[in-house]
């Protein structure tokens, strides 16, 4: 009879430890659960941290690349400015390099065409020169020649008084068309000294080229009197 107490008593006692052991599992499982729920929050929140850092670094990874892409489109705009810019100064210096040449080439060939004309008409008027003292006779540009100095030596030399001539010269070329006369010789050189307040020597040549009339060198001046020079200025105001 002692056998049946002890199996109830048994079966309490077991009845009370899987009660215990089971409230002891239930208490552990859910601070367990709680634990993994507040990890599962904690990682919910950092992983939507994590998203919204990397959302972040995607709109500022985008900004940053539509911003290299604007200042690189900038910088090419820029730099077509600047090429177009620069292209349009070499265009321009080199248009105008080339103007300058031409307007160069144009004042140069204006210049020769000058020369070239002045050149023959100073053959042509030495020609004509050549050929008038050649028609006329000796005695006719002689006439001439004797009549024309009579009014230099009164009229031209009268007016070396208002010209600065150095105190140190002391003589003076006479160039003539025929040799001077005494008369014309001393009439000259009193003209000379009345002017200057002076006497000085008078060298002589003949110059048959310049027709008629005189040419008178003092130093640097020069009093070109003669008929060569009359038909040289008549020819260079037509």
């Amino acid at each position: 009879m002692l056998i049946v107490p002890l199996i109830l008593l048994q079966i309490i006692i077991f009845a009370g430890l899987v009660f215990f052991l089971r409230k002891i599992l239930n208490r552990n499982v859910i601070s367990a659960t709680s634990h993994l729920e507040e990890i599962s929050a904690e990682y919910a929140k950092k992983e939507e941290q994590i998203r919204k850092q990397l959302e972040d670094a995607q709109r500022q990874s985008k900004e940053i690349v539509a911003d290299a892409q604007r200042d690189a489109k900038a910088h090419q705009e820029s730099m077509i400015t600047q090429i177009e810019e620069e292209k349009k100064n070499i265009l321009n210096e080199a248009n105008q390099k080339a103007e300058e040449i031409v307007q160069q080439a144009e004042r140069t060939r204006q210049a020769l065409i000058a020369e070239i004309n002045q050149r023959i008409e100073e053959s042509a008027i030495q020609q004509a020169a050549g050929l008038l003292g050649q028609a006329l006779p000796e005695h006719i540009r002689k006439e001439v020649h004797h009549y024309w100095l009579e009014e230099l030596i009164s009229g031209t030399f009268q007016q070396l008084d208002r010209l600065q001539i150095p105190k140190d010269i002391s003589q003076a070329r006479v160039v003539s068309a025929f040799s001077l006369t005494p008369k014309q010789r001393d009439t000259l050189k009193e003209q000379i000294k009345q002017s200057l307040g002076r006497s000085i020597e008078l060298k002589e040549e003949v110059d048959s080229n310049i027709i008629a009339g005189l040419i008178v060198n003092i130093g640097s001046l020069v009093l070109d009197g003669s008929l060569r020079l009359k038909i040289k200025e008549a020819a260079s105001a037509k």
